[in-house]
């Protein structure tokens, strides 16, 4: 009797059983990677932290900051700089948090895609420009 191939939807592999085994590892390691963002973003420490960078800014757009655009946004994301599964030391420091909208935070890591360095110059440039107009 002949081996019977499937074709996964997803990957299109050819595959024998009933789960593709490569798109069932890489969906394995995605759920736990979101249950480890999910613990340590429901964190006291976190929230504190998030909190204090909240107070720091002012919900003012640190992003449109780098380019001149003073904007306050109503409902800021908290964006690590270097990112936290990059260097998970980080995760806590306050010079490596900012605050934009969430539209900055999507052409925030579209520009960490491009150019990572230049993304994060942009940022430097943003957090500078707050520091000179609020002593900090």
């Amino acid at each position: 009797m002949a081996d019977v191939f499937r074709r996964c939807p997803r990957c299109h592999q050819l595959f024998q059983g009933r789960d593709c085994p490569r798109c069932k590892l890489k969906s394995a390691k995605q759920a736990q990677h979101k249950n480890t963002s999910r613990k340590l973003y429901s964190t006291w420490k976190w929230r504190k932290c998030r909190k204090n960078v909240l107070i720091k800014y002012q919900n003012v757009d640190i992003w449109l900051l780098g380019v001149g655009i003073y904007k306050v946004v109503s409902n800021p994301i908290v964006h690590h700089i270097i990112e936290r599964d990059e260097n998970p030391d980080l995760m806590y420091r306050l010079d490596n948090l900012i605050t934009c909208s969430a539209a900055s935070h999507k052409e925030i890591h579209d520009a960490y895609n491009k150019n990572k360095a230049e993304a994060i110059a942009r940022i430097r440039d943003g957090q500078r420009r707050w520091e000179e107009l609020n002593g900090d």
